[in-house]
């Protein structure tokens, strides 16, 4: 089982049902069921085939009474309010956004893994829900991020809160967020403003191999682009320079 899937299912805080799409050979939703995640489970993919191998992995393991495999485009097979949660990654940000796009509101909670355009995408998701988390991941060479968010005002999010007991300084944060009272800067779009006020370690290696790459580019040539992007790695590290706010 991978890092990433294993690191799905920690940040996935519980629900009676999740969607679960994209599901592939169904590991994600198999690791679920057994971590006692969720009551009932919808594995969807679009493709025949990896939905075939994932019922085979679900029925070797004995859980076809607790996952349920359909067949179809995004969240097609999912009828309205069907699922209380879903769970989406492994794509790109643009098509993350297009399936949740018009039914995200169905849902309390999301864990999410784009692979691309993560600017867009976080401001796509800050405005429909709550983005409680955001961790950084490494595995096999390459970075991820992982999402969790939950529906606004809902009294499950309220419980979600509690017991994480957040503490006062995030609490304000999010009342202003929740006004939309808080300018973000360019940085905090990109990278995400949860992990870098949390210092996250994987998010400054992965800041710091950026960093590198782009200094071996502009060495051989000056590309504006490359330049802009260094700017913005560098200016995400300084949040490493400074001393972590307590209240």
């Amino acid at each position: 089982m991978s890092k990433r899937i294993e690191k799905l299912v920690e940040l996935f805080p519980g629900a009676r049902s999740v969607a679960d799409i994209g599901c592939d050979h169904g590991y994600t939703s198999i690791l679920l069921a057994k971590a006692g995640k969720a009551e009932k489970i919808i594995a969807c993919d679009i493709g025949q085939a990896p939905l075939e191998s994932a019922k085979k992995n679900i029925l070797r393991e004995g859980l076809t009474d607790r996952i349920e495999c359909r067949l179809g485009d995004g969240l097609e097979p999912i009828k309205s309010f069907e699922a209380e949660s879903v769970l989406i990654s492994g794509m790109g940000g643009p098509l993350m956004t297009e399936i949740l796009e018009n039914r995200i509101e169905e849902f309390s909670f999301a864990v999410l893994s784009p692979q691309s355009d993560f600017a867009k995408f976080r401001r796509f998701l800050f405005d429909r829900m709550k983005i409680v988390k955001e961790e950084y991941l490494e595995e096999g060479g390459k970075f991820y991020r992982l999402f969790l968010a939950r529906k606004k005002q809902s009294p499950e999010s309220q419980e979600i809160e509690q017991e994480e007991k957040q503490e006062e300084r995030e609490n304000e944060l999010k009342k202003k967020e929740d006004k939309k009272e808080f300018c973000r800067t360019a940085v905090e779009w990109e990278y995400g403003w949860l992990p870098l006020q949390e210092k996250d370690p994987v998010l400054k290696r992965m800041l710091e191999k950026e960093e590198k790459q782009y200094k071996e580019i502009l060495e051989k040539k000056q590309i504006k682009e490359v330049k802009e992007k260094l700017e913005l790695v560098n200016k995400a590290l300084l949040y490493y320079r400074t001393p972590r706010n307590k209240t």
